[in-house]
C-alpha cells in the first residue's frame, strides 16, 4: 500500500492567481490591469470572470467589506448578490414595460454594445448601468436605496461590519448643502 500523502498546498491553474489585476477586475469591474497583464488581444469573458470570482470571491468580499463596510465589491453585485436593489419611486426600470422595449430595440439595432456581464444595459452594482431619461420616463427615476440599506433588508452584513459602518462619520452630501 502507497504512503498516505498529506497535500499541502492547492496548486491553481494558471491565470487564476490573485494578482492585483484580478483584484482590480474582481473588486472594481475594471479589465484594463488584466488585459495589460495577459495581453491586450486577451479578452476577459464572463466565463473567467465566474471562474475567478468562485475562486476568490469570499476573500475579495471579506477585505473589501473590512475596508468599505456598508458596501460589497463590484462583481458580489453580479454573482452573489439576491437580488437587485430596491427602486425607491416605485417601479424598477428593469421592471418597467417601456425600459424592456426600448433596450431589446437598442439591442437588436446594436448588439455589439453588449459587452461583459450584463452589457451596456445591464446592472451595476444593483442598479440600472445607463441612467436615460428618456428610456425610464415611465419609470421611477434614478432613486435606489443605499448599499448599505440593500445589506440591512436582506441581513447580509458580514460580523462587525455594521458596527464598523455605523462609527463612519456621515457623507457630505451635496445636495444637502443646498
Amino acid at each position: 500500500m502507497p504512503p498516505y500523502r498529506k497535500r499541502t498546498s492547492r496548486r491553481q491553474r494558471p491565470g487564476l492567481e490573485l494578482t492585483d489585476a484580478v483584484r482590480a477586475l474582481l473588486e472594481r469591474g475594471s479589465t484594463i490591469l488584466i488585459e495589460l497583464e495577459r495581453g491586450l488581444r486577451h479578452h476577459v469573458d464572463d466565463d473567467e470572470i465566474r471562474a475567478l470570482w468562485e475562486l476568490h470571491g469570499e476573500q475579495i468580499t471579506r477585505e473589501w467589506a473590512a475596508k468599505y463596510p456598508g458596501s460589497r465589491p463590484y462583481h458580489w453585485w453580479t454573482f452573489d448578490a439576491p437580488e437587485k436593489r430596491l427602486c425607491l419611486g416605485g417601479v424598477h426600470w428593469f421592471d418597467d414595460p417601456t425600459w424592456k422595449a426600448a433596450v431589446a430595440e437598442a439591442h437588436a439595432e446594436y448588439p455589439d454594445i453588449y459587452g461583459v456581464v450584463g452589457g451596456y444595459y445591464g446592472l451595476s452594482r444593483g442598479v440600472p448601468r445607463i441612467w436615460s431619461r428618456e428610456l425610464a420616463s415611465n419609470a421611477a427615476g434614478d432613486d435606489f436605496e443605499t448599499e448599505a440599506e440593500f445589506l440591512t433588508r436582506l441581513g447580509l452584513w458580514l460580523p462587525g461590519e455594521c458596527e464598523r459602518w455605523e462609527s463612519l462619520p456621515p457623507e457630505n452630501d451635496a445636495d444637502d448643502e443646498e
